[in-house]
Parts: C-alpha cells; structure tokens; sequence
C-alpha cells in the first residue's frame, strides 16, 4: 500500500512539474511572438519614408551620391518639388546590362512620401513608385491583390482598393460594404471583423 501511495505520490508531482513546464513554454512563446510583432513594426518604421522606383535609367558608374542627385532632379521635374526632400537613393543591386536596377528611395519628411505616392498615378511608364515593404508585408499585399481581382470578377458594380492591409469594398457612391483583411498566415482573406487587418502603408 505504501509503495503505491509513493507512486502516486510521485505521478502526482510529476503531473505539477508537465503543467509548470507547459505554464513556461506557453509565456516564451507569448513572448516570441510579441518580440516578432515589434521587430515586424520596427521594420515599418524604418521603411516608412521609403519609396521603391522602378524603370529610371542606370548606368555602371552610378554611386548613391549620383543617384540621390539624379532622383532628386527627376521628381523636380516630374512632380515639380524641390531638391530637398530626398535624404538618400541607394540602388538595390549590382548593375546588369541586361536590366534597370530598382532605386530605394527614402525621404527626409513622411509629408514628401505620402505626396510623391499620391502624385505617382501622373508617370508615364514605365516608371513605377511603390511602397517600400517587408516580407511580410509583400506577401500580403500579394494575397490582398488576388483577392481583390475575385472580388472585381464576382462583383464588378463595387469599387475596390487595397489600403493599410485591407480590402475596402464601397459602392458607387463611395459608402463603404464590406471589409476584407489577410489571415494570421497571410496567405488567406476573410471579412475584416473576423482579424485585425495589417498597420502598413500599401
């Protein structure tokens, strides 16, 4: 009878020790995580005042004071803003003959940003600006695009435009319907009461 009441004394205990462990685990991996979402809103932060330009000449002999100097003149010229809104344009690869390389654009006020994506519709092609994103947010942003070409399909009588990580469907006089956002895993789209869409800049 002892020897049993040992061992069950001893599963017992054994039982506390799994469920303290588990107790653990389940506060590291609360704090993984929350460790990934700051890094992930870092990362925004750093990119916030970046653009990415496609299509702008290159040229072998280009180092990011040429570049900078070139970007800058090309948006006096195409947007008619000054030279002093740049702080530094730096292309993203080694050249190629045979490709233009994309510039990194980042910007000395979020204010220049945010017009230069609003006045960007005005470039004849084939000169692209885009967001500067991570990861993370390039696949979403991927999957709210595919998204947002069904939804067009399926519904063609309702506007829609990707903004912040969402998919804002609004009818044609600009009331909103319907929101739709990425999954957890970014690689799916539900209505947005059912996540919390994405804070960035697309």
């Amino acid at each position: 009878m002892d020897v049993f009441l040992k061992k069950l004394e001893s599963l017992e205990q054994g039982q506390k020790e799994i469920k303290t462990e588990i107790k653990q685990l389940s506060s590291a991996e609360a704090k993984v995580v929350e460790i990934e979402d700051r890094v992930v809103q870092l990362e925004r932060l750093a990119r916030e005042k970046n653009v990415i330009m496609h299509g702008l000449e290159d040229s072998d002999d280009e180092n990011w004071q040429k570049t900078t100097a070139i970007v800058s003149e090309f948006l006096k010229n195409s947007f008619g803003i000054g030279h002093n809104i740049v702080d530094i344009a730096e292309r993203l690869e080694k050249f190629r003959r045979d490709r233009v390389r994309p510039i990194r654009i980042k910007f000395i006020r979020l204010y220049d940003k945010k017009m230069i994506m609003i006045e960007k519709k005005k470039l004849d092609k084939p000169i692209y600006i885009n967001a500067d994103m991570s990861l993370q947010d390039r696949k979403a942003n991927s999957t709210l695009q595919k998204k947002k070409k069904e939804l067009i399909a399926e519904n063609p009588d309702l506007r829609y435009k990707v903004m912040r990580g969402k998919i804002i469907c609004s009818d044609k006089a600009g009331v909103k319907v319907k929101e739709y956002c990425v999954s957890n895993n970014l690689e799916a789209v539900v209505e947005a009461r059912e996540c919390v869409g994405l804070d960035m800049d697309i």
